[in-house]
């Protein structure tokens, strides 16, 4: 949260030194580099007689900077430079456009009256997409009724592995395999009814690939187990406000 009732940008002889929070609740938000995302009041009837409404941001290791204003008329001004980023709106919401990881930081808009509240806060952090996930899956010994492989996934920058025991319709293992990137994402293998999935994942995004297991280890007793086979399929999630 924000610390200082005066940060600076406005002062008004009829201000006191009094500092109150309109809600102590701070809205998390994740969102996609290159995306927009929606500043608002939850309730902008609550805003009135004020003499000033300003959205703030406090970034990692500067200081607090203005985005938006709005007058006692309702009229936006949008500071400095973030004239080519942030679009006032009406109900004295802001779309910020094309954040960047370097945006992540916490918003608020601070209503001024005889005193100053903090009407919302926002605890933006501005991540990349995963990388897409590849599922290789590699034999390691077979018998006419079953088949063991090891089953990768792989990103980027990791690797997880999980070995299982396929017959023509399932595979057993001991147990899902789930770990943490280097760079913060979460990378799962599972099992399902009739596939084996790989999904890398953030909180703005995610890439899956999927081997059937049928394919794996197939009934042709001459065909003993499968060859190396590898799957690379991506989906996307995106916020959307």
């Amino acid at each position: 949260m924000f610390s200082s009732c005066l940060v600076g940008f406005f002062r008004f002889p009829l201000l006191s030194k009094t500092c109150m929070l309109g809600s102590t609740d701070v809205k998390t938000l994740f969102v996609q580099t290159g995306k927009d995302v929606l500043l608002e009041i939850m309730d902008p009837d609550a805003v009135k007689d004020y003499i000033l409404l300003a959205w703030r941001v406090k970034k990692k290791e500067s200081k607090t900077e203005l985005l938006v204003s709005f007058s006692s008329d309702k009229k936006p001004t949008v500071h400095g430079r973030y004239t080519k980023t942030a679009f006032p709106q009406t109900n004295f919401s802001v779309i910020l456009k094309n954040l960047q990881k370097a945006d992540s930081g916490l918003y608020d808009a601070q209503m001024t009256t005889s005193e100053q509240v903090i009407l919302v806060t926002y605890n933006i952090t501005v991540l990349d997409p995963v990388s897409p996930v590849k599922l290789t899956v590699e034999p390691v010994s077979s018998s006419p009724d079953s088949c063991n492989v090891t089953v990768s996934c792989t990103t980027d920058d990791y690797t997880i592995s999980s070995t299982l025991t396929c017959t023509n319709q399932t595979c057993t293992n001991q147990g899902d395999k789930s770990e943490i990137t280097p760079s913060a994402a979460h990378l799962h293998i599972y099992l399902s009814d009739d596939s084996i999935t790989c999904n890398h994942s953030n909180q703005v995004n995610w890439t899956t690939a999927t081997a059937p297991i049928n394919l794996l280890c197939p009934t042709n007793p001459d065909c003993l187990c499968v060859k190396r086979i590898t799957y690379i399929f991506r989906f996307e999630r995106t916020q959307i406000f």
